[in-house]
């Protein structure tokens, strides 16, 4: 090797050593461009880049010997009831903790492991949902009652009731346990003119307004029942919403309130108002955000209670119940 850069006189053959440099480039060129050729991405016949992906694939070892279903295809709970969930299922070779539970309304019953078991509890609402098992391929499926064998209180739940002309719509009750069929209690229409009640159904017979009466393991609730044509509302503005009211107690003696229509739209003068109790209300200006509002202020005089009442045009009205309790 030495002999070949260095003359036999002892001095450095420069040609050669110039030769070796050149060749040595033009291999190390070389060699970059088949580096270049081989991590080239592909594409297509457009000239886009096609990506080269591997998928990572795992095979799941399936239990065939493995059994999952449920004893019967309904199951009843009581109210607050709790029961182990494997007591209602047929297992072979499963761990019920490695089975997923899914399709069921979380309102009605719960699922919960604890120190007693994976736990089944029915909640304190009456109503049917279905329950789905699931452990690798093998589903079972299961229809789940939650009942009481008492009712402790009933009552109308708002302070006003409302059912468009010649229209149904179905009475709400607040109910412990909750969700019982209005239909099971006995409630009373002063002016079965007006409006009438039957299985838990309330029927609009002539527009006005009539008084709805309930008595419950000793507890009398009344609401107010409006026939409408269209429906309006009152509310109040709080944390920047508006939120309706039909009975508002407040230490305030004047205070803002807006008016909506939510059928129809009208001006301020396709509504009238009264107040009794030598209150007094003010028109003030329609809402620029919401669309058909207007906005009143309401004037209270001594402490007690008041009788807000709007009228639409068309003979449709909603009220409002004031307290004022005073500074």
């Amino acid at each position: 090797m030495k002999k070949i850069f260095i003359n036999e006189d002892g001095t450095i053959n420069l040609k050669t050593i110039i030769f070796t440099i050149i060749i040595v480039l033009f291999l190390i060129i070389v060699l970059m461009y088949l580096l270049t050729i081989f991590n080239k991405p592909i594409t297509d016949e457009d000239g886009d880049r096609i990506e080269a992906t591997t998928k990572k694939t795992t095979t799941m070892n399936l239990c065939k010997d493995c059994k999952l279903g449920f004893i019967n295809s309904t199951y009843s709970l009581k109210t607050n009831e709790s029961i182990d969930i494997s007591s209602v299922m047929s297992l072979k070779s499963i761990n019920v903790k490695n089975i997923k539970f899914s399709d069921y309304d979380q309102t009605i019953v719960d699922i919960k492991s604890t120190k007693e078991g994976l736990m089944l509890k029915a909640l304190n609402k009456l109503g049917t949902t279905k329950l789905k098992a699931t452990y690798q391929d093998k589903t079972a499926e299961i229809t789940l009652s939650v009942f009481s064998d008492y009712i402790s209180s009933a009552k109308l739940f708002s302070d006003n009731y409302y059912v468009y002309l010649d229209d149904k719509t179905d009475l709400s009750l607040d109910t412990n346990p909750e969700n019982v069929e209005a239909g099971f209690f006995d409630v009373f229409v002063d002016d079965e003119n007006i409006a009438t009640i039957k299985d838990g159904v309330i029927s609009g017979k002539t527009l006005g307004k009539t008084i709805m009466k309930m008595d419950y393991n000793g507890i009398t609730s009344t609401s107010n029942l409006y026939v409408i044509k269209n429906r309006i509302a009152i509310y109040l503005m709080e944390n920047n919403s508006m939120k309706e009211y039909s009975e508002y107690t407040t230490s305030i003696k004047t205070f803002n309130i807006l008016v909506k229509s939510l059928d129809k739209d009208i001006t301020y003068n396709d509504l009238s108002f009264n107040i009794d109790s030598n209150g007094s209300v003010n028109y003030i200006e329609p809402d620029i955000e919401e669309p058909n509002t207007f906005k009143y202020a309401v004037n209270l005089a001594n402490e007690g209670t008041y009788n807000l009442e709007f009228t639409l045009n068309d003979g449709s009205k909603t009220g409002m119940k004031i307290i004022y309790k005073g500074n």
